[in-house]
C-alpha cells in the first residue's frame, strides 16, 4: 500500500506579503529513507575490515499538487510504481507516509508517520549483487525488514519580519526582501527497525562489527533540541534560502541481537538542514528544494543513524 498525506496550515507575520486567497503548486519529489550502521574500528571487537552498511527502502518518484487557500494547503498526489526491473533489482517496499505541517508567526509544527517494509543492501558491493537469468545484478534484499518512524518537530523563529519558513520552504507566502533569523526546534520522536528476528548484517560482516554483529533491530526514542539559523537572498522575484540547524536529544535505547539488550540511556546527534532556491513571484513561482534530517546514535562501538532526504522540483500560480 502506497500513500501520501500531506496537510499545511499556515498563517504569517503581516511584515510579509500577506496570504493568497488560493495557490495551486504541481511539485515532483524523490525523496529517501536510510539507515547506516556504521561500526568504529576498535571498540568493542569490530575490525578494520568492517564497513559501512546501509538499507534502504525502494520507494520512487512522488508527484502531485498543493492547492491552499489563506495559507492553509492541502497536497494530493502519488507515487509513480516503480518498474518491474526495479523491484527485480532492489525488491518490493510496502509504505505509507502522513505529515501535517502549521506555520504561524513565530512557530511551526511538523507531525509525521512513516512506516516501510522491505529494504535492499544499498551498500553491496558488485561481488554481493545476485546475477539474475536476464544479466540483472540484483541487491541483497531484506524483504522483512521494516522501519517505523513518527513523531514531532516544534520550530520557533525569532525573527519572522525578516525570516519565513513557508516562503522559502512552501511558498504559502512570500519574503519580499532578504533577511534571516536565529531559529530553534525542538524534536520528539520513536523509530522502530526489525527484521523478523534475523540479523540485519550481513553474515561476511557480522564477525568484524564484534559484539553487535547479530543486531536484528532496534528501537530508539528520542526527545532533543536543535539551535541554528535561516537566512533567504532576495533579488526582485528571486530567493535563495538556505537553513540549518544541530543540536542533542536524550534518547532510550534498545537494541535486539546486541551485547546489551537492555535499555540504555544515551546521547544522540541530531542535524537538520536544508536549502531552496527559485522565483516567487505575486502571480508564479518556480523552484528547486533540498532537505537532510538524521539523527546518530552510538551504542558499543556502532553507530546508529536513521536519515532522511527529500529534493523536490516545483512550479505554481497564485489568483
Amino acid at each position: 500500500m502506497k500513500y501520501i498525506v500531506l496537510i499545511t496550515l499556515a498563517i504569517f507575520a503581516t511584515q510579509l506579503a500577506a496570504n493568497d486567497e488560493f495557490m495551486i503548486r504541481p511539485f515532483t519529489s524523490v525523496g529517501q529513507l536510510q539507515l547506516n550502521l556504521r561500526p568504529k574500528p576498535g571498540a568493542n571487537g569490530v575490525t578494520n575490515d568492517a564497513k559501512l552498511q546501509t538499507y534502504q527502502p525502494n520507494v520512487s518518484n512522488f508527484s502531485g499538487v498543493v492547492v491552499g487557500h489563506k495559507g492553509f494547503s492541502v497536497t494530493f498526489g502519488s507515487n509513480v510504481p516503480p518498474t518491474d526491473a526495479s523491484i527485480q533489482e532492489k525488491g518490493k517496499t510496502d509504505y505509507k507516509d502522513y505529515q501535517f505541517q502549521f506555520y504561524f508567526t513565530h512557530v511551526g509544527v511538523d507531525l509525521f508517520y512513516q512506516t516501510f517494509q522491505g529494504f535492499y543492501r544499498a551498500s553491496a558491493q558488485e561481488g554481493e549483487k545476485t546475477v539474475l537469468a536476464d544479466g540483472t545484478k540484483a541487491y541483497p534484499q531484506l524483504p522483512d525488514m521494516q522501519m517505523k518512524k513518527y513523531g514531532a518537530n516544534l520550530w520557533y523563529v525569532f525573527s519572522p519580519q525578516n525570516y519565513s519558513i513557508s516562503a522559502a520552504f512552501n511558498q504559502t507566502t512570500r519574503q519580499t526582501r532578504s533577511g534571516g533569523s536565529w531559529i530553534t526546534m525542538a524534536m520528539a520522536n520513536d523509530v522502530n527497525v526489525s527484521n523478523n528476528g534475523s540479523p540485519i548484517l550481513p553474515e561476511a560482516q557480522r564477525t568484524e562489527f564484534g559484539v553487535n554483529g547479530n543486531i536484528s533491530g532496534a528501537r530508539l526514542k528520542s526527545l532533543g533540541g536543535l539551535l541554528g539559523a535561516g537566512y533567504t537572498f532576495v533579488l526582485g522575484g528571486w530567493y535563495l534560502s538556505l537553513q540549518g540547524l544541530g543540536g542533542v536529544a536524550a534518547q532510550q535505547f534498545k537494541g535486539n541481537g546486541v551485547q546489551d539488550p537492555d535499555t540504555q540511556n544515551v546521547v544522540s546527534k541530531l542535524y537538520n538542514v536544508r536549502g531552496s532556491l527559485g522565483y516567487n513571484g505575486q502571480t508564479f513561482f518556480l523552484g528547486f528544494m533540498w532537505l537532510s534530517d538524521q539523527v546518530t546514535t552510538e551504542v558499543d562501538g556502532l553507530e546508529i543513524e536513521p536519515a532522511s532526504t527529500r529534493a523536490e522540483v516545483f512550479f505554481g500560480a497564485r489568483f
